[in-house]
């Protein structure tokens, strides 16, 4: 893909998602599917990638995914997800949560250039306040944007809509970028110029059809 990057600079907003783009949390979220179900006397037995395939596909990818692999369980879905938050929850109060490359970077440049900017995540604010303990950098963010404060998740656009308003920024003048594709139908369905931050091995980059996507495979490509 060789469409030409946009500046992050250029815009008077920027939209950051969390989990994947600015922290590594998705490993800790596959570490706590792996805990939940092995509590409950089964072995997940996926690589990394084929979680992140899954999980990047569709809201439901998951839950859909994991029963049919174990058709054993009888516990309702939402029983098992608070087991599976439980065990994410553990893992971020020991501290286990790092940055994605580059992403430190990023948010200093932001505010140093005095650029509006806001995280846009699918995470809960309890989740996002137990990473702001470990990555505290992240408390300098103007604006947070959680579950809590919107109805629908991504892939709607519910989140960066709600973000919108509460800056007072309209979507041609915003940028937003995102490691998943579920992410990036979001933002366009927002109206807000979507950048695709993924590696070039992930499983989602096989199946991308835009080839008019800005993509990057770094961060810190964006603030060279």
């Amino acid at each position: 893909m060789c469409t030409k990057l946009p500046s992050l600079f250029a815009y008077d907003a920027v939209f950051l998602d969390l989990d994947g783009l600015l922290v590594d949390s998705e490993r800790l979220h596959f570490r706590a599917y792996e805990t939940m179900l092995s509590n409950r006397g089964c072995r997940l037995g996926w690589d990394f990638l084929t979680f992140l395939s899954i999980a990047h596909q569709s809201a439901t990818g998951l839950k859909e995914t994991i029963l049919k692999q174990f058709p054993c369980l009888k516990t309702p879905w939402e029983r098992l997800y608070q087991e599976k938050t439980a065990a994410y929850l553990t893992l971020l109060k020991e501290g286990s949560v790092r940055w994605m490359k580059g992403a430190e970077q990023l948010l200093q440049e932001l505010q140093k250039r005095a650029i509006s900017h806001a995280i846009v995540t699918n995470s809960s604010k309890e989740q996002l306040l137990l990473i702001q303990d470990t990555l505290a950098l992240l408390k300098m963010v103007p604006l947070s944007i959680t579950r809590e404060d919107y109805r629908f998740a991504k892939p709607h656009s519910d989140s960066y809509e709600t973000a919108m308003r509460s800056l007072g920024i309209s979507a041609k003048r915003a940028i937003g970028l995102e490691d998943s594709m579920r992410g990036i139908f979001a933002l366009k369905g927002a109206g807000i110029q979507p950048l695709l931050v993924c590696p070039r091995y992930h499983p989602q980059m096989a199946h991308l059809t835009d080839k008019s996507l800005p993509h990057t495979e770094s961060l810190l490509t964006l603030i060279a």
